[in-house]
């Protein structure tokens, strides 16, 4: 949704992370916890890619075509949305193992493609 955004290629930027990452750092937490404590954290890649970079690495590593449909953008969409995920790297020693979009893209296929 929108192509128009001051972003290298128009498209909005987010923070995309593993699902395994995810869980690795609520895991984590649960293990930080002391008795009734909250901790409070942004987890994320930091690390933000756009629409547009996230399809092309899609059909690079699928080999397949994805087809996309450009709309308006949306109002109230910020072009770039992200975390700085600095203080649970810090505090609880968490960081993604799938930083880069290619290896989290590659690893989610191959799960959805099943084994050989």
């Amino acid at each position: 949704m929108g192509n128009t955004f001051p972003t290298k290629d128009g498209s909005a930027q987010r923070d995309y992370i593993h699902v395994t990452d995810l869980v690795d750092a609520h895991v984590k937490l649960i293990y930080a916890l002391h008795g009734d404590e909250l901790l409070y954290y942004n987890v994320g890649n930091g690390n933000p890619f756009t629409v547009k970079e996230i399809v092309d690495v899609v059909r690079k590593v699928t080999g397949r075509s994805v087809p996309i449909t450009l709309t308006p953008q949306r109002p109230g969409d910020p072009p770039i949305l992200f975390t700085k995920p600095v203080k649970i790297m810090h505090e609880i020693g968490w960081k993604p193992k799938y930083a880069d979009i290619e290896s989290m893209v590659r690893h989610g296929w191959q799960w959805r493609a099943g084994p050989p």
